[in-house]
């Protein structure tokens, strides 16, 4: 019976990490075994191999494997060796069954079951987890730089030892930063020039929301992409369109809209609280964003409130 697939969109991920622990000399050479989940593998040092949909990989430091759900393999650590590996069971959403598929793995008598060839209870059977364009996670990535997921392994098993009222929120966390790093070694985020653009108006956007009642520079803003001012300028407006600045100044245009409609803030608090340094200021932008003054705008936006008071109130109260 083929094993169901299942695509996961990047904002679905729910990581649960169930199990994990030390993969010790623990070994399975001449049966191939299949499990009802994902499994990774990671290690640390020493040598191990797998052999997998018909191919021996060797695994050494820094290598992570990833065995996918109903997939038939060996595997062997090198004893002459000393090693360490880390290994974790996890699904990509909540289930229900996790205690049945917990107590399976670590009942003697029921783990030997994952070897007779065929999985028995196929209703806990795991999806195939897909990604991005339908692919599946990788066999086997080698990681270049491993500060990072030696970091998240070590978290996880001191965290997963303890087992707190927090570990699955924090788990989570951590195996989020894990596909991202499976995901980026696999270059699944290398941008196009255009994606890159995006990125960075996305960037410069995004400062603006959380800063944009201080007083700023163009070189300030566009600065925050660590690229050259002038040239993330250019971009911005390639892609947008408009102007940094005037971005800017229309964002605050709609920021004191929103601050108009308390009576009790005058023209000036408005201006001052989203940025402008000055009432005049304050008022040239809004009349050329606007084609209306300050105080007028005022006036249209409590009109427009007014407006929709009215429509909502019942017509026999009218």
């Amino acid at each position: 019976m083929r094993t169901l697939d299942k695509h996961y969109k990047l904002e679905e991920i729910c990581p649960c990490v169930r199990e994990m622990g030390l993969q010790m000399r623990d070994s399975w050479r001449t049966r191939p075994r299949r499990i009802y989940d994902h499994e990774f593998l990671y290690c640390f040092r020493g040598n191990a191999a797998i052999h997998i949909f018909g191919e021996e990989h060797m695994i050494t430091e820094g290598d992570l494997v990833i065995i996918p759900p109903d997939t038939p393999h060996t595997f062997w650590v090198d004893e002459m060796k000393d090693g360490e590996l880390y290994y974790l069971h996890c699904d990509f959403e909540y289930r229900e069954d996790s205690d049945w598929v917990d107590r399976f793995y670590n009942t003697p008598e029921l783990y030997a079951r994952l070897f007779l060839g065929e999985l028995q209870e196929r209703e806990h059977l795991r999806p195939k987890a897909l990604f991005f364009d339908g692919k599946p996670l990788p066999l086997l990535v080698s990681f270049q730089d491993t500060d990072e997921v030696d970091i998240i392994f070590r978290t996880l098993y001191k965290l997963y030892i303890r087992k707190g009222d927090l570990f699955y929120i924090e788990s989570k966390i951590l195996m989020l930063r894990l596909l991202k790093e499976i995901f980026a070694a696999e270059g699944c985020f290398a941008p196009t020039t255009s994606s890159n653009n995006e990125r960075i108006c996305s960037i410069i956007k995004n400062f603006i929301y959380t800063n944009y009642f201080r007083k700023l520079t163009m070189k300030e803003i566009c600065s925050c992409t660590r690229l050259n001012p002038e040239y993330a300028g250019k971009v911005f407006r390639k892609v947008t369109g408009t102007s940094v600045n005037d971005f800017l100044n229309r964002y605050r245009i709609d920021m004191a809209k929103k601050l108009l409609l308390d009576t009790d803030l005058s023209i000036a608090d408005v201006g001052d609280m989203v940025g402008f340094q000055s009432e005049a200021y304050f008022s040239n932008v809004s009349r050329k964003v606007t084609g209306m003054s300050p105080a007028r705008l005022k006036l249209h936006m409590l009109s427009l409130l007014e407006n929709m008071s009215d429509t909502q109130m019942n017509p026999a109260d009218r």
